[in-house]
C-alpha cells in the first residue's frame, strides 16, 4: 500500500494500491483504497484509480 499525502497540505489522507483476493480459489487483482472521510466526494478515488 502506498500512502496518500495531499499536496497542498502535505497531511496523510490515506492509502491505496493492489491486493490479491482469493475468489472461489482463483488469485484475483483488486484495486484497493482508503481516504479520510474529510477527503470524501473529492474525486480522489477516480484519481487513485
Amino acid at each position: 500500500m502506498n500512502a496518500l499525502i495531499e499536496e497542498e497540505t502535505g497531511k496523510l489522507i490515506g492509502h491505496c494500491g493492489f491486493l490479491i483476493q482469493n475468489v472461489d480459489g482463483k488469485a484475483e487483482l483488486e484495486i484497493a483504497y482508503s481516504l479520510l472521510p474529510e477527503f470524501w466526494n473529492k474525486r480522489f478515488a477516480i484519481e487513485l484509480a
